[in-house]
C-alpha cells in the first residue's frame, strides 16, 4: 500500500469520555442503537436527507430511495446496531498515530453522521503528514453528491502510474 484514501472517516473516536470531552454520551449511542429495533425503514428514510446534505445537495428520490432499501432489506438490525457500537465506541486513537502510508482524508463540511470536528479533523491531527480536504456542502454521502471532485482529488493524491 503507497497511499491510503479516508472519505467521511468515523474515527479516530466519537464516544464521550474523560479524555474525548466532546464525543457522544454513552447514554446517546446506547438510545440511537435500542431505536434501530423499532422503526428501521422511517429511521434511515429520515436519515437520508442529511446523509446527502439536502437541500444543498441534489440527489434524486430514486438515489435516496435506493440508499434506504440497502439498509432496511439487506443488513440486519443485529448487524447494524453492532456497527454502530464498534465505530462509535472503539477508541482508534493509538492504532490511528502509528499509520506512516501517505494518506488523504476527505471530508464534508455539513456530515451530520461524522462530524468533522469530531472525526475527520481529529483523524488528520493524529496522522503525521496526512492531508485534509474539507468538501463545502458536503454530507456523508460526498461520493454520490461531489463524485467528480472526489475523483480529481484522488487521481491527484495517487499520482503518476508506474509502469512495471
Amino acid at each position: 500500500v503507497s497511499r491510503v484514501v479516508l472519505i467521511a472517516p468515523t474515527t479516530p473516536f466519537t464516544m464521550k469520555t474523560d479524555d474525548n470531552p466532546g464525543g457522544a454520551p454513552r447514554e446517546a449511542l446506547e438510545k440511537t442503537r435500542e431505536s434501530l429495533k423499532h422503526d428501521l425503514p422511517h429511521l434511515v428514510a429520515d436519515a437520508a436527507p442529511d446523509f446527502f446534505g439536502l437541500p444543498k445537495n441534489s440527489i434524486s428520490i430514486e438515489t435516496m430511495n435506493w440508499w434506504s432499501r440497502q439498509f432496511v432489506d439487506r443488513v440486519s438490525i443485529k448487524v447494524l446496531s453492532e456497527l454502530h457500537k464498534v465505530m462509535t465506541e472503539t477508541d482508534f486513537r493509538s492504532e490511528i498515530r502509528t499509520i506512516k502510508t501517505p494518506t488523504l482524508i476527505l471530508h464534508g463540511d455539513i456530515d451530520k453522521s461524522a462530524q468533522l470536528e469530531l472525526t475527520g479533523r481529529p483523524t488528520h491531527e493524529l496522522i503525521a503528514g496526512s492531508r485534509l480536504l474539507v468538501y463545502e456542502n458536503a454530507a456523508h454521502a460526498l461520493p454520490y453528491t461531489h463524485t467528480d471532485r472526489m475523483l480529481v482529488d484522488i487521481v491527484a493524491f495517487a499520482g503518476p502510474l508506474q509502469e512495471s
